[in-house]
C-alpha cells in the first residue's frame, strides 16, 4: 500500500507545463518585442516613418527630368 503514495509524490515533485500560453506570452514579452524594437530603431525605422509621414502630407513631388 505504500507504493502508490510514493509514485504520487514523485509525480508531484516534477512540475509540468501547466499553461503553454503563459510561456508563449513570456517568450513574446521578453524576446520577440525587445528584439523587434531593437531592429526597428537600429535599422532606421523611426527616420523612415517620419519621412513617409512628411511625404504623405506634401502630396506628389515634382520630378524634373533632364534631356540629353
Amino acid at each position: 500500500m505504500d507504493e502508490p503514495d510514493s509514485d504520487h509524490d514523485l509525480l508531484e515533485s516534477y512540475p509540468t507545463l501547466s499553461s503553454p500560453l503563459k510561456y508563449f506570452i513570456l517568450l513574446v514579452g521578453f524576446m520577440v518585442i525587445p528584439v523587434g524594437l531593437g531592429v526597428y530603431f537600429y535599422g532606421g525605422g523611426k527616420e523612415r516613418l517620419a519621412k513617409l509621414k512628411s511625404k504623405k502630407n506634401k502630396g506628389y513631388e515634382k520630378v524634373e527630368s533632364e534631356r540629353v
